[in-house]
């Protein structure tokens, strides 16, 4: 990730962000033992900074993918709330969080928000 990379944004709720996505990334990549990747990247493009995370996983189930970020949602033994949260975060900064891709060879998930304050208050 670029060292002059900034984000308008609560460092403590993109944290929340970033862990909610890193974690289950790790936890896919984990299931499938070792060897896997973890890869979480930003950049800006346009209007936006753009954080995105992939990993080598599984893949989700096709099932899963319709009701994605509803609460409740989840795998079997976790809370079901971590992707609604970082969906929920990422809109409350005037963002958007989507599911990239997600197959056998891996899953990424892209985080996209606006540059400045400005930017924030127009979306």
């Amino acid at each position: 990730m670029p060292h002059d990379l900034s984000l308008w944004a609560d460092r403590d709720q993109v944290y929340r962000i970033l862990m909610n996505l890193t974690k289950n990334a790790v936890e896919a990549v984990s299931a499938q033992g070792p060897g896997g990747t973890v890869r979480v990247t930003g950049w800006r493009d346009g209007d936006c900074t753009l954080l995105e995370v992939a990993d080598t996983g599984p893949g989700l189930p096709e099932q899963s993918r319709e009701h994605l970020f509803e609460a409740f949602a989840g795998s079997v033994g976790g809370t079901g709330l971590g992707l609604a949260i970082a969906h929920e975060l990422t809109r409350n900064h005037g963002g958007a969080l989507e599911l990239l891709k997600s197959d056998p060879t891996g899953t990424v998930f892209r985080a996209r928000f606006p540059h400045s304050a400005e930017t924030l208050r127009d979306s």
